[in-house]
């Protein structure tokens, strides 16, 4: 047994190197080795303080309570002062102090190694998946992941996936076993692309490059920090980049958190239900790091921890973690701890003041912010009623097609099918348990909230300061979360069926075996004969060309016209600076993002639109002060050619960089 004296000492003395490590010495291994036990030790500690469960439960759900800390903590010290290095040494401290007091005895479970031949298989077949995807690794733009991911991952994959249902049924529940599968499923993106998968990521990464720098940036949001502050913590601490821990950030705690959650819920033999079935809906929102993403993973774990009759205290941490990081899923966060806390209150008078919070703050919170946010933000949201459109709703009704490739056509059957049954099954559920278990009931009201939300959204408020095709982005992220909660409503609406036949259950398991690798599949980027992306991911050849663009330049000044893959890449490079003023006085970057920006209008006009180069381009030297404007296309934009061809024409133009990836051509002025 290791008494509390001994941990306590173990985590001032852990604390103490860190700091020393921070400000003195600066060697990346040791942060790095140090950083990760010191993680691992205050996780323990904190979810054997809220959580207590088992030993690997605890630590799992540990660390997101720890993570909710330093969110919310880091938060509050970026908006009074800023995340300077001292203030990280304060956190520390802050960190050390919760370890110290929260540490208690810890008796060691005794280990008996016994050959499993079931576990040798399966970490063998894992190990060879993982193998698989770092050979196809790419730094190219690419449509669909499944471009260089070859048939052998898929075929090791299935028998990796049959191994582990096979000793679900025969062995019972290993908790390790599904952790391993499910950081295996998520982080496939991680792995294939090199430079980072999304546009989004590329984004935040600038920002956090500049914060960790400076202290801070202006203007300082409200939102967005609750992701910085962890990144940027665990960033000075262990010296990790801010690139390796940005990109695997969710990947690796959704992987890590959501079976252990899960596994709260039920008895021995039922949690296979959960564990797997979780990952049996897509989970495409959990294989990148964004602030959306890390505060959907917050609202999905709040629901599953409030079914699990966790403490209020780490629903109301969650719930706050998650709205200084995306208030678009913060808000339906409040409203169920609000709700969460009046059941906890036992009928007692202030639980009547927690419940009318719940219903204000979920019908009308997100109203609000989008009104503070037309107040603080140069841009605009409006009022305008028009009636509810029904591709808000497209998610929901996909529809299904025949074609030669059979094994294609039941993975997307089974796509089709997905959200109706998730539908049917919630329902039944919210039926069936709405007198009986008052928890299903306040996530039944979540679930109210957000369509509500989505059409309202959609319907009486306007963001035209965003390109036409992403003004209804707002309005279906309520969407997305709400199929979130739904699933696992159905996931627990179908447990407590209880069946205990043998034959069923292990029909269950077997087809949840079969549907992980369907649901991986349509969780990644596809281009196939039943859906088509437009987008590529951000490749080498982008950072090359801003590079190359700016050592052309020179001290010139210039703006570049091309996609957002381009403008993400140079803010990576060259940070949020320079600007320019466009006509109407707003500050403006100097690359062509974010697409309802002044710049982004004019090459809108060229690669879309098929607009006259030379009049757009006259237009900008009118109106923007530069010496320099390059146009860069990419080999995959649908008219490249005719572009080029009708730009190369003109007289004030030189070709200055061109290969097969990306051609750039400067105008002069």
């Amino acid at each position: 047994m290791i008494t509390q004296s001994q941990i306590r000492i173990f985590i001032i003395t852990l604390g103490l190197l860190l700091g020393l490590n921070l400000w003195f010495w600066q060697i990346q291994i040791i942060g790095s080795i140090l950083g990760i036990i010191f993680t691992i030790t205050i996780s323990y500690i904190l979810g054997n303080k809220f959580i207590k469960s088992n030993s690997l439960i605890n630590t799992l759900l540990g660390l997101i309570i720890l993570i909710s800390y330093l969110s919310v903590l880091g938060s509050i010290f970026y908006l009074i002062i800023g995340l300077y290095l001292p203030i990280i040494l304060t956190m520390l401290i802050g960190v050390i102090v919760f370890g110290y007091f929260y540490a208690t005895n810890i008796e060691l479970p005794l280990v008996k190694i016994k050959f499993d031949w079931t576990i040798l298989v399966y970490s063998t077949l894992t190990a060879i998946c993982l193998f698989i995807l770092y050979q196809s690794r790419t730094s190219e733009a690419i449509r669909s992941t499944w471009e260089v991911v070859p048939i052998s991952f898929w075929i090791t994959l299935i028998l990796t996936t049959g191994v582990l249902v096979w000793r679900e049924i025969n062995r019972g529940h290993s908790l390790i076993l599904i952790t391993i599968h499910s950081l295996l499923l998520l982080n496939v993106a991680s792995i294939v692309y090199v430079p980072g998968f999304g546009y989004d990521p590329f984004i935040h990464l600038a920002t956090e490059k500049y914060i960790a720098i400076n202290g801070f940036i202006t203007p300082k949001k409200l939102y967005y920090i609750g992701m910085y502050s962890p990144i940027i913590f665990w960033h000075h601490l262990t010296l990790m980049p801010l690139e390796i821990i940005n990109k695997w950030l969710v990947p690796i705690l959704a992987g890590l958190t959501l079976p252990a959650a899960m596994s709260l819920l039920l008895s021995k033999h039922q949690k296979i239900y959960l564990t797997l079935g979780v990952l049996a809906v897509p989970f495409t929102t959990f294989i990148i790091t964004t602030p959306q993403n890390l505060a959907n993973l917050f609202l999905l774990l709040i629901v599953i921890l409030i079914l699990a009759q966790t403490k209020p205290t780490v629903i109301w941490l969650l719930a706050l973690a998650a709205l200084i990081t995306q208030p678009l899923a913060g808000i339906p966060a409040l409203t169920l701890a609000s709700f969460y806390q009046s059941i906890k209150l036992n009928n007692q008078p202030i639980s009547q003041i927690f419940k009318f919070s719940g219903l204000i703050i979920g019908f009308f919170g997100i109203l609000g912010a989008l009104g503070l946010l037309s107040i603080i933000s140069p841009f605009h949201p409006t009022l305008a009623w028009s009636a509810p459109l029904l591709s808000l709703f497209l998610p929901l009704i996909t529809s299904f097609k025949i074609t030669t490739q059979p094994i294609l056509d039941a993975i997307y059957l089974y796509s089709s099918l997905l959200w109706p049954a998730v539908l049917i099954i919630s329902l039944f559920g919210f039926i069936k348990y709405w007198r009986v278990d008052k928890n299903l009931k306040i996530i039944s009201w979540l679930v109210i909230t957000l369509f509500f939300n989505a059409i309202l959204i959609s319907s009486a408020i306007k963001f035209d300061f965003l390109i036409g095709y992403e003004r209804l982005d707002f309005a279906k992220r309520f969407i997305e979360m709400a199929l979130i909660v739904l699933t696992s409503v159905a996931l627990v609406t179908l447990v407590n069926l209880k069946i205990t036949d043998k034959i069923y259950q292990s029909t269950i398991i077997i087809l949840l075996g079969l549907i992980l690798p369907a649901s991986l599949y349509l969780s990644q980027p596809r281009n196939d004969k039943h859906f088509y992306t437009r987008g590529f991911n951000i490749s080498q050849a982008d950072f090359a060309a801003v590079s190359k663009i700016k050592q052309d330049a020179q001290n010139k000044k210039y703006v570049v016209l091309s996609n957002q893959n381009l403008g993400a890449a140079a803010l990576v490079v060259s940070g949020f600076s320079p600007h320019y003023f466009a006509p109407d006085g707003s500050e403006q970057y100097f690359y062509s993002i974010p697409t309802g920006g002044y710049l982004y209008k004019y090459f809108y006009q060229i690669a879309e639109l098929g607009g006259d180069v030379k009049t757009n381009v006259d237009e900008i030297f009118k109106t923007i002060p530069v010496d320099y404007i390059y146009l860069a296309i990419h080999d995959y934009w649908f008219n490249k050619e005719k572009i080029i061809t009708s730009t190369t024409q003109l007289n004030n133009q030189k070709l200055i960089a061109t290969d097969e990836n990306i051609t750039v051509i400067r105008f002069e002025k």
